[in-house]
């Protein structure tokens, strides 16, 4: 008896003997562990409570450029999450980012009333030199009375000289089918080591319902290392709508409006002090 070469096309041996078809072995397949490493290291993971990814504006005042804050910190844009994100770094100048949250703001579920329900959370930054950055991020999901809530939020900045730099911010909202667009534009110059000025201008659009328009003028002083003191004049203007902003309200009950007087603009000024402490 003989064996002859590829006697079988579903399996069998060669004419050196070596198994084919079904009867071969299977190379187990190759895994790049030099990859794997890499995608590791360039990837970081959180959970728990954390700021939004949302908005040119932050929590902390200290590293805000204005006292008061934007229509689109107050109306449209998250301030926090609970939930799990993840940050990759494709390359040393953009980063991507992915996350499942409880919502906006809330700490424990989306609320008693949309509990499961989830916020996905996307973004992206993208900063090719100290120049010019920008960032964009997206959410989701649905609110406590399980409304679909969606933002798509954009930050650009370009730093013109070491003491001017410009931001501009945009914002489109939708919930339960009502639009609403907003703009913020930024300035900030230094003077010197000690004063600066930062310039902010807005316009939020209930699209079918009005606008908003704002414009903020603030002036910081740094006397001493760590401490600045500001001053700010604002002015806000509503169209089609004169019952935003309050001008005088009746003695009792704060809860009965009745007698209350309202106007569709408001000017204002403003002190802070803000101190940095310095961790050791």
């Amino acid at each position: 008896d003989h064996v002859e070469e590829g006697i079988d096309a579903g399996g069998g041996l060669e004419g050196d003997g070596t198994a084919i078809g079904p009867y071969a072995p299977i190379a187990p397949a190759e895994v790049d562990m030099g990859l794997i490493a890499k995608v590791l290291a360039s990837a970081t993971v959180i959970t728990g409570k954390y700021v939004t990814l949302a908005g040119a504006e932050v929590i902390d005042p200290a590293l805000n450029t204005n006292f008061s804050r934007s229509l689109l910190f107050q109306v449209l844009e998250p301030l926090d999450h609970t939930g799990v994100r993840a940050t990759y770094a494709v390359s040393d100048t953009v980063n991507v980012i992915v996350g499942v949250n409880n919502g906006w703001n809330w700490t424990a579920g989306s609320s008693s009333a949309a509990q499961g329900s989830k916020t996905g959370e996307f973004g992206a930054t993208w900063a090719p030199n100290k120049t010019f950055s920008l960032a964009a991020s997206g959410y989701f999901g649905k609110v406590a009375d399980q409304t679909n809530l969606s933002l798509i939020d954009l930050v650009g900045t370009y730093n013109v000289t070491s003491a001017l730099s410009l931001v501009l911010n945009a914002d489109f909202w939708q919930e339960a089918g009502a639009h609403t667009n907003g703009f913020a534009g930024y300035t900030n110059y230094a003077f010197s080591d000690q004063w600066r000025v930062s310039v902010r201008a807005e316009y939020l659009n209930f699209v079918g319902s009005g606008h908003l328009l704002e414009g903020t003028a603030t002036v910081g002083y740094t006397p001493v290392k760590n401490l600045e003191l500001r001053a700010e004049l604002r002015y806000d203007k509503a169209q089609q709508a004169n019952d935003i902003f309050l001008r005088s309200y009746p003695l009792g009950d704060f809860g009965d409006t009745e007698g209350a007087t309202y106007a569709n603009n408001n000017l204002e000024f403003a002190l802070q002090a803000v101190y940095k402490f310095s961790l050791p």
